[in-house]
């Protein structure tokens, strides 16, 4: 799945073709005449990589304009209270939305009722980012599962409901990385919806879950300090940040791809 930045739709067309132009030519991307600061709107946790990406982007943006750019963090229903305050905001163009493309493509699907409406609430601006995820195991898991394989066989072997996964929440696209994976290997894995990725791998260290599937950035230290284990990455190459990390296509499981 892609990362994008998305407005709302009121006055969306006008203000961000003026926008990209004036970011292009160093210009201040966000008018000066506006009541409040400009800000970007981010549905995870401070920390997370969503945050990390927003704040680089408002820390570029307010260079141009001459003046700070905000980040908000709304946390709650998988970006949905984000997407609310989107929609509240003032139509001035001056409020963004940093969210995974699923809030326009996958959650009208999976979710019976939105507060907003994707087509007509939703206009997408740019790419934000493209970003691998990552299947991490921590201490719950024995030592001896270094791979996607030894994790089925392990899961296979375990009382039902203790074979777990944290996710930054439901309908997110590594919730349904991992709800993937799962069909795919034949495998009962519990779900642990949490807000934001950061507290799911404090929980993961801890040995509260038996495993994650996050963006690789947040286990990247982790992996690297043995207190994480990352069995898989889900993009179809491996990533260059993660180079000792075979992909799931590369073990057996060729159709497990999912870029956030």
């Amino acid at each position: 799945m892609n990362a994008t930045s998305t407005i709302s739709r009121r006055r969306a067309l006008r203000i961000l073709g003026g926008a990209v132009a004036a970011a292009a030519l160093g210009r201040a991307p966000f008018g000066h005449a506006q009541a409040h600061a400009p800000r970007i709107l981010v549905g995870s946790t401070a920390g997370s990589i969503p945050d990390v990406v927003a704040r680089r982007y408002a820390e570029r943006l307010s260079a141009q304009a001459g003046r700070p750019v905000l980040v908000e963090n709304r946390v709650g229903a998988a970006g949905q209270v984000a997407i609310s305050a989107l929609r509240a905001s003032p139509p001035d163009g001056n409020t963004l939305l940093l969210a995974p493309g699923a809030v326009a493509t996958v959650y009208p699907a999976i979710y019976p009722r939105l507060g907003y409406d994707a087509a007509k609430d939703l206009v997408p601006v740019s790419l934000a980012a493209e970003l691998h995820l990552a299947f991490g195991v921590g201490p719950a898991v024995p030592e001896s599962v270094k791979s996607a394989a030894d994790f089925v066989a392990w899961a296979r072997t375990t009382a039902s409901g203790q074979a777990t996964f944290g996710s930054p929440g439901a309908g997110t696209p590594p919730h349904l990385l991992g709800a993937l994976f799962a069909s795919r290997a034949g495998i009962a894995l519990q779900h642990v919806p949490y807000q934001g990725g950061p507290p799911a791998v404090v929980d993961l260290i801890g040995g509260r879950i038996s495993a994650v599937f996050l963006p690789e950035g947040l286990l990247r230290q982790q992996h690297a300090a043995r207190s994480v284990r990352v069995l898989a990455t889900s993009g179809t190459e491996r990533s260059r940040f993660l180079p000792d990390v075979p992909t799931f296509v590369e073990q057996g499981f060729a159709d497990v791809v999912l870029r956030e």
